[in-house]
């Protein structure tokens, strides 16, 4: 009597608002840490800010010609996640008429994508009571998802993945929508179109979430009024929507179309692929100034002319897990000096038992249920797509490379959504013990979970050089490194 009262108590304290303020709080409070104690070194953030730089000195979003200053950087000119770069290029150009000082406009950027991170979570968090997750499950969910290290630091360092991430649940959202209404919407409709052609131009690998879902969503409508009948209901969906709103929708269809021809489509027709090679844009010549062109080709003329690689599935199993494993610990990848045991058990268990569960339900979650059947195709074609290119790239040059658990945080919440049903349904009618599993697992996060690895193995020559920043980080290390087991 008394565990299920406190099993109520808790349930009602999750759920309320104040709560889910308290998430946003401590997603924000874990980049802060971040934003101004650490210089760029991780994800790629000293590329993203050359980029936007060079673009925050251009009007146009093309540039033309590229300049071989530039080249350090690869292919800029056809860069597939350029209206990352020339969005932010703007916002720096604000920037600077409060400030000349560099690492005051870089904690700056980092501030705004901080915002579109913390946005997403807002947006993720309407998605699943869309689908009618409880509150208290919701934001459980969400609390644990802020606390796998490579999520808590991601927002904190300028790059595309956040804005992608803010994006994709507005495309999940409108989606969603649109398959649970009736009656056509042509603002949700055009949308959804809109808001996929942008993120696939903020970010090009978006293209493979932006795929299954139109497509999911052209299917549902198919489904439901035939192919001539539902070109007809957009047709009179549109005319029955206000004049300026259809004007404004129809201009960013327009515009979202010529970018996305301009870039993917045109990269695909001309080089091959929507991201090119940087040889196949400028050079051989000109790209041995570029460190990954330079990275990739040692691997390529040093590949043993043994190897032999895994088939897909041993590929899996045995490298890309374990990789993705410890990716989500730590995105600072200093080997064993950078991983707490603790974590790498966690994640290696939940990750193989959210597997299991999600394939022990899956009929259960998916029958019948056309938003979770479009949540299941988006994460699964999404997912696939990145396994076989990662694939393809360790089949190339005879090791992994680029294998980062960050490139799943899109899908992510929706996979621990599906994991979550599951376990509901395997608990039945005792699922209030999935309150005191949620908290041993929320104790299990204590040890290293969120900024705590960060805070335990980030090296002293990553601090920003300012005074009292070295000394604060050095004392939080010395307090918490007897409570953590390392």
């Amino acid at each position: 009597m008394v565990f299920k009262k406190a099993c109520r108590r808790a349930t009602v304290l999750v759920a309320s608002n104040a709560f889910f303020y308290l998430i946003i709080a401590a997603a924000v409070l874990q980049a802060c840490w971040y934003i101004f104690t650490i210089g760029p070194g991780i994800n790629d953030e000293g590329r993203h800010l050359a980029n936007i730089a060079i673009y925050s000195h251009h009007i146009s979003p093309f540039l033309g010609k590229q300049n071989s200053s530039w080249d350090k950087l690869g292919e800029v000119v056809r860069d597939g996640s350029f209206m990352f770069y020339y969005l932010m290029g703007w916002l720096l150009r604000l920037i600077r008429l409060f400030t000349s000082d560099q690492t005051a406009q870089i904690i700056a950027l980092r501030l705004i994508c901080t915002a579109f991170f913390a946005s997403g979570i807002v947006l993720y968090r309407k998605v699943f009571l869309a689908l009618r997750l409880p509150k208290s499950v919701t934001h459980g969910l969400l609390l644990f998802f802020i606390t796998i290290p490579t999520v808590a630091i991601l927002p904190a360092t300028v790059n595309y993945d956040n804005l992608a991430f803010l994006l994709c649940a507005v495309l999940l959202l409108l989606a969603i929508r649109a398959i649970q209404q009736k009656a056509i919407s042509f603002p949700i409709l055009a949308g959804i179109v809109i808001t996929g052609l942008f993120m696939s131009v903020v970010k090009w690998s978006s293209v493979g979430l932006f795929l299954p879902i139109i497509l999911f969503v052209a299917y549902d409508l198919w489904r439901k009024f035939g192919f001539k009948s539902a070109a007809s209901h957009i047709y009179t969906a549109a005319q029955k929507t206000r004049r300026l709103p259809l004007v404004l929708l129809l201009v960013g269809l327009v515009i979202g179309c010529l970018l996305f021809i301009e870039r993917p489509v045109a990269n695909t027709l001309r080089y091959g692929k929507p991201e090119p090679s940087c040889q196949a844009v400028i050079g051989v010549k000109r790209c041995q100034v570029f460190p990954d062109y330079n990275s990739y080709h040692w691997l390529l003329v040093n590949k043993p002319a043994s190897f032999r690689p895994y088939d897909p599935v041993q590929y899996v199993f045995v490298l890309w897990e374990k990789r993705m494993v410890v990716t989500a610990d730590n995105v600072l990848e200093r080997g064993s000096a950078s991983e707490l045991p603790v974590m790498l058990v966690l994640y290696s268990t939940l990750g193989v038992a959210n597997v299991v569960l999600i394939l022990l339900y899956a009929r259960d979650i998916f029958k019948n249920n056309r938003a979770h059947q479009l949540l299941g195709f988006t994460a699964l074609f999404y997912t696939a797509l990145l396994l076989f290119t990662e694939y393809q790239s360790y089949v190339t040059y005879g090791q992994l490379t680029a294998v980062r658990a960050r490139y799943l945080i899109p899908v992510l919440p929706i996979l621990m959504y599906f994991a979550t049903l599951s376990a509901i349904r395997l608990f039945g009618k005792r699922k209030q013990l999935l309150v005191p599993i949620a908290v041993v697992l929320l104790l299990a996060s204590t040890q290293g979970g969120g900024i705590i690895t960060y805070l335990l193995t980030t090296p002293q020559n990553l601090y920003w050089d300012k005074p009292g920043v070295k000394t604060v980080n050095t004392d939080l290390q010395k307090f918490l490194d007897p409570l953590v087991k390392s």
